[in-house]
């Protein structure tokens, strides 16, 4: 009885106002950063995410590739110390991305079963101006920074994504899983800690 009446309540809705994409822009309802494996004392000065282009949330993946990613958008972060008037930008560039069900990250997180996670790498205008050349092919760049955030929520109420983004630097010492190995794993990310990552939690705006 409960089903049939959310099914004639979508279906009461304008179609406008039902919303199964993650497309547009986020606001940050928590941010965190952490520098290396450790929280740190500066405060996230401003923050920019938008996702341009995404398929509907049925249409999720196996696993992370990066030749078949199909999600876009723009990444921006920037942090002060809390004693200084210099801000940081930590986190910056494009998007390339893909929503995984089940996703396994190569730092051993597993997601829960049945979610759904948007996986994905920052890179600079040139290394998407290569992707796209290349006709969305090739290996994820070494250098590129990572997206890993969790979709919950619905279509009626809205989602929220929650996980964490990491600059494309990584803690010295720190030893990646190699490009060419990612997507044989299927697993996404270098599995070791970043220079900056923020911890964030957003809505859709």
């Amino acid at each position: 009885m409960i089903r049939i009446l959310t099914l004639v309540g979508l279906l009461a809705i304008p179609a406008a106002a039902v919303d199964f994409s993650l497309a547009g822009k986020w606001k940050a309802t928590f941010e965190q950063a952490w520098y290396g494996d450790k929280p740190a004392p500066v405060q996230v000065e401003h923050f920019n995410f938008e996702i341009q282009d995404a398929p509907k949330l049925n249409a999720s993946l196996p696993s992370y590739s990066y030749h078949d990613a199909n999600v876009t958008g723009t990444v921006t972060v920037g942090v002060k110390p809390v004693s200084s008037h210099v801000t940081t930008q930590a986190i910056s560039g494009l998007l390339i991305g893909a929503i995984v069900k089940n996703a396994k990250s190569a730092d051993g997180t597993v997601a829960r079963p049945g979610s759904l996670t948007l996986e994905g790498y920052i890179v600079s205008q040139q290394q998407y101006g290569a992707w796209v050349q290349k006709n969305k092919g090739g290996l994820p760049p070494s250098d590129a920074g990572e997206v890993e955030l969790e979709v919950s929520g619905n279509a009626l109420q809205g989602y929220t994504l929650t996980g964490v983004m990491r600059s494309g630097e990584t803690c010295p010492d720190s030893h990646a899983v190699p490009s060419m190995f990612r997507d044989v794993l299927g697993e996404f990310g270098r599995g070791v800690p970043a220079l900056w990552s923020i911890h964030v939690t957003m809505k859709k705006q």
